[in-house]
């Protein structure tokens, strides 16, 4: 960065004194023009320079942040899919999906969230080894996500394979479900009232389910 900003001061010292030496104003106008894209370039270096100097001391708390925010997402996460779980408990078999999904996504984001705390432990220990960590957050973050989606893939097309058996094996019997959720049978007593134009009052019939 520091290298960049000496290479932008140079051109703006050659572009003043020799290609606008003869413009109106001269090189003083040239460089006290602030709107020009070298000038814009210059300054937006040299406050990033000074930001990222600044922030050395800061390395410790970024990586402390990215290990709580880590926390805290997952944690929320799997909350409202266990919420969501036990709302939904007297509706569906078995245990449903969403405790399954519930588990893929806490075991994924662990490998993360424990490659982060080393990467942290090394630091804060000052040991070369931090920097084999620090090249393998970016590649595990993408195999976090990506393991996600590939596990509830796979683990809904075994799902929609075995709803397929059991309902060729039960064609008179079908299980429900919604998309490749089943669900419970309800049974629904229905009372109808008729009256009776006889005079005999009215009489009441019970439907089957």
């Amino acid at each position: 960065m520091a290298t960049f900003h000496l290479a932008m001061n140079g051109y703006r010292l050659l572009r003043g004194y020799a290609d606008e030496r003869l413009s109106p104003g001269g090189p003083v106008a040239y460089i006290g023009n602030l709107k020009l894209w070298d000038h814009i370039l210059k300054d937006t270096i040299y406050a990033t320079q000074e930001n990222l100097g600044s922030a050395a001391a800061w390395i410790k708390t970024f990586y402390s942040i990215a290990v709580v925010l880590n926390i805290i997402t997952t944690g929320l996460m799997g909350y409202r899919i266990y919420i969501t779980h036990k709302r939904s408990a007297n509706y569906s078999l078995g245990q449903g999906r969403l405790l399954s999904i519930l588990r893929i996504l806490v075991e994924s984001a662990a490998l993360q969230l424990i490659v982060e705390i080393v990467l942290l432990a090394l630091y804060c220990s000052n040991i070369d080894a931090q920097y084999i960590l620090l090249e393998t957050v970016t590649p595990i973050v993408a195999i976090t996500f990506n393991s996600i989606t590939v596990r509830i893939k796979l683990q809904s097309a075994a799902e929609n394979m075995k709803t397929m058996q059991s309902s060729n094996g039960h064609v008179n019997n079908p299980v429900q479900t919604i998309g490749s959720i089943p669900m419970k049978r309800i049974h629904v007593n229905i009372d109808r009232e008729i009256d009776d134009d006889t005079g005999y009052g009215s009489s009441v019939y019970k439907d089957k389910p």
